[in-house]
């Protein structure tokens, strides 16, 4: 979260993404994005939209991709592939945690992704496959 608030001046979010990591799947950790400076939680005016998108997304996805629309955001920050290909669609450039990760290292922030990589799939038992484990540490400069 911190990385977050040093790449961007803010960050906005909506209310179900705020939802989610506010109460995140067994094993994962809380997270009240409320309790940091640099984000905001804002809904997405059009519903409409949102309901389209959530025919094929989850409710963060949906209402994430059209706040982004709505606020002309510079980037979404979106993991997974469907919630990516749909913005992709819609023209919204989109970063992940891997690449939020890989700026932090570019900029001096962190001097290893790979112990954050290990920390994601071992302490939060965030999905890493092998393939893309081995991309990413190779952009780091670290496989």
């Amino acid at each position: 979260m911190e990385l977050l608030g040093e790449r961007y001046a803010m960050v906005i979010v909506p209310p179900a993404v705020a939802e989610e990591l506010a109460h995140p799947r067994a094993g994962f950790v809380p997270v009240r994005v409320e309790e940091y400076a640099c984000f905001r939680i804002q809904a997405p005016a059009d519903k409409e939209r949102v309901r389209n998108l959530s025919l094929e997304l989850d409710p963060g996805e949906s209402e994430a991709i059209a706040l982004a629309l709505e606020i002309h955001a510079d980037y979404l920050l979106i993991d997974e592939l469907d919630g990516r290909t749909q913005a992709l669609r819609w023209g919204i450039q989109t970063t992940g945690v891997f690449g939020i990760l890989l700026r932090a290292k570019e900029t001096g922030r962190i001097a290893l992704v790979e112990p954050l990589l290990d920390e994601l799939e071992q302490g939060l038992r965030y999905f890493v496959s092998r393939k893309l484990r081995a991309k990413v540490l190779q952009r780091a400069g670290e496989g």
